[in-house]
């Protein structure tokens, strides 16, 4: 369990580690779920991006084995190390409070799927909050900007994310740890719910038979890809495919993705909860005319 991180955050925001970006959110509607349509007001000049999904596209496309921000990484940004195998840091560039990363302490890649150590530093970190969403970009079509292991947590509201509303709308039709698709979700998925008391181990193989549903709901097969015999390879031949991993302590969903950006606007994970981040007036405005489902149509498969 972590502790003092409001502390650590503010000593760290103090000594200029940590910068800042303020959105205006716009509430667009779309197909019963009120996205939130969020422009960063400002966009200081850096190395690399972890903001939602401010990366630009082609970054994002070619995640950087040669710039790594955790090996070694700033100790101003530094929360703990969790069970030896993860180091917690904050992000550098953030929207929220709290924004935290949790990077492997050794070099593994992006591109390789959760492992159970992955998802006991997930749970400790998620147990430490009151309310939290992670997420993890993987792969080169996910909006990855670092090719090191990372995932990330951020803090919601106790109303959750936006896409929690045609979530909790299946729970009486399905069983926990059982995937399932959400029909008014209009692109290929898996979601499932996650039993209340769960250890990392039987949450791992809820991923791993959640993340083969998503892919064969868009015609895939990703189980060439499960166990990859060297997780330690910058970039893997063939590329895995890529795709979006959303989690709460409620339930996961992952979305596999066709394209990182649409019209130059990039997006990750955290589209797929209901938030969407732009960085010019322009982009707000196409994301608006296009519709927020639509947008995300653009960047996925559609279920067979």
């Amino acid at each position: 369990m972590l502790k003092g991180v409001g502390t650590k955050f503010d000593k760290a925001l103090s000594l200029g580690a940590i910068v800042f970006t303020s959105t205006i959110i716009k509430e667009v509607p779309s197909d019963g779920v009120m996205f939130q349509l969020r422009l960063l007001e400002s966009l200081q000049s850096k190395p690399y991006s972890l903001l939602p999904n401010a990366s630009s596209a082609a970054k994002a496309r070619e995640p950087s084995a040669k710039f790594n921000p955790f090996l070694p990484y700033d100790e101003k940004l530094y929360v703990d190390t969790l069970n030896g195998t993860h180091n917690i840091l904050f992000n550098k560039y953030c929207i929220v409070r709290d924004h935290l990363l949790i990077t492997t302490r050794d070099f593994q890649n992006q591109y390789n799927p959760l492992t159970e150590s992955d998802f006991k530093s997930i749970l400790d970190v998620m147990d430490s909050m009151s309310n939290s969403l992670a997420f993890f970009n993987c792969g080169h079509m996910s909006g990855a900007s670092v090719l090191h292991k990372h995932i990330q947590v951020i803090p919601v509201d106790s109303h959750g994310v936006p896409m929690e509303v045609l979530v909790n709308a299946m729970e009486s039709l399905h069983p926990a740890a059982k995937p399932f698709q959400i029909p008014s979700i209009p692109f290929a998925h898996a979601a499932v719910f996650i039993p209340p008391s769960i250890d990392a181990k039987t949450l791992t193989v809820i991923y791993r038979e959640t993340l083969l549903a998503a892919f064969k709901n868009s015609g895939q097969d990703y189980s060439p890809y499960l166990n990859p015999t060297d997780p330690t390879i910058e970039t893997p031949e063939p590329l895995p495919p890529s795709y979006a991993f959303l989690m709460t302590r409620r339930w996961m969903l992952i979305v596999p993705r066709r394209e990182e950006s649409w019209n130059g606007i990039s997006v990750n994970s955290v589209g797929f909860s209901g938030m969407v981040f732009v960085k010019r007036a322009e982009d707000y405005d196409a994301v608006t005319r296009l519709g927020m489902f639509n947008l995300l149509k653009e960047l996925t498969y559609p279920k067979l």
